[in-house]
């Protein structure tokens, strides 16, 4: 069998502080008003609005990239890559979240792999690099 677990009691008073807390608890209870009593139901806050202005819900902002970015929108902000150049994908991710293209949380790579087959993630196994396929 269990055993219930073991009750925390308040310290007990001493004869003279138990004599005390009664005056002042006396003096309390002539000084103090009567307390309200509500009679009404309690009222529930309302709901939160849903952001009709968002252009993107929060679930496919993760998913997929931002709106507007599109193959001739990363070239834009990358004009590197336009050139033929390949691109550090450290800067590239930089720039591409200043031109809010690139969410704060979202994965460069899974934007690059949404745009299609435009863009070339170099080495394979960890991308450090990145450039347009021509």
């Amino acid at each position: 069998a269990k055993k219930a677990p073991a009750r925390k009691t308040a310290a007990r008073k001493s004869p003279a502080a138990a004599a005390a807390g009664s005056a002042v608890a006396a003096v309390a209870a002539e000084v103090a008003p009567e307390p309200v009593v509500k009679t009404s139901a309690p009222v529930a806050p309302p709901a939160p609005a849903p952001f009709p202005d968002s252009p993107v819900s929060p679930v496919s902002q993760t998913a997929a990239p931002r709106q507007g970015a599109t193959v001739q929108a990363v070239l834009k902000c990358l004009p590197e890559l336009a050139a033929g150049q390949s691109l550090a994908l450290n800067v590239a991710v930089q720039r591409l979240r200043e031109g809010q293209l690139l969410g704060r949380n979202t994965s460069s790579l899974k934007l690059f792999s949404a745009l299609g087959p435009a863009f070339e993630l170099l080495p394979a196994d960890k991308p450090s690099q990145v450039r347009l396929r021509r």
